[in-house]
């Protein structure tokens, strides 16, 4: 049980430092289509973010200290990923859910005990 708990601990640290030292592409004003020979790539990101204007389609790649995904106030869509060079495609995963699962194990252990 312990040793289960000290593998979720170390896996839980692997998955926040690799979280905050992240390669991210940056681009302004670009298209949905990714061009990586159009963007630049920041290193030591917190997370990558995608936000995609709805009212001309533009979007804007980068590196963020932090990003809380949905729509904003405006109706833009931000999009948020948590590996390398995450934030080309058109959907990308939220870094909500990669901080979840963690948090769901746990409990799951926990319940058992």
């Amino acid at each position: 049980m312990r040793f289960t708990l000290l593998l979720l601990v170390l896996g839980a640290v692997t998955l926040s430092a690799n979280a905050f030292n992240l390669d991210c592409y940056n681009c302004t004003s670009c298209s949905e289509t990714f061009d990586r020979n159009k963007s630049r790539v920041f290193s030591g990101c917190n997370a990558c973010a995608k936000y995609k204007y709805t009212g001309t389609g533009t979007v804007d790649r980068f590196c963020a200290s932090y990003c809380n995904p949905g729509i904003d106030r405006y109706g833009n869509e931000v999009y948020c990923c948590s590996t390398d060079l995450c934030n080309f495609g058109e959907r990308l995963g939220s870094l909500f859910w990669l901080l979840l699962l963690p948090a769901a194990a746990v409990a799951a252990i926990s319940s058992r005990l």
